[in-house]
């Protein structure tokens, strides 16, 4: 499904070794900012982007359901209708969540060390 969703990355598509019988897909983004990385295992897909990870399809869910919740996940960060967010604590990962275009500015907006990037677009605390 994935393949027949975005064919142009039919050659990337590979075995995860750490896994076997799983198959995965990383995809640069144009910003150089991350890897969007795509893992399937049996009728589970994990879509990663940045710090942030999400699992479709481990809770009794049918797999054209899960794929067409992943495919969305996956749609809205190549459209930067999801960003990541993240914040650090003393240089330290603290936590990451997904941000839409809106919440930028807000994010920013403390006194956290926070970063923001999308598919396409670094974020800078200067900007806003």
């Amino acid at each position: 499904m994935l393949v027949n969703a975005y064919p142009e990355w039919l050659d990337l598509i590979g075995n995860d070794v750490k896994v076997p019988g799983t198959i995965s897909m990383f995809v640069n983004a144009p910003s150089g900012q991350s890897t969007l990385e795509l893992y399937s295992d049996n009728e589970e897909i994990t879509v990663c982007f940045g710090q942030l990870h999400s699992h479709f399809g481990w809770c009794d869910v049918p797999v054209e359901e899960s794929f067409q919740q992943a495919k969305l996940m996956i749609d809205d960060i190549l459209n930067e209708r999801i960003l990541i967010g993240t914040r650090y604590s003393n240089g330290r990962f603290e936590q990451s969540e997904t941000l839409s275009p809106e919440d930028v500015l807000g994010y920013f907006d403390t006194d956290k060390d926070v970063r923001v990037f999308g598919w396409n677009t670094q974020f800078s605390k200067d900007r806003y």
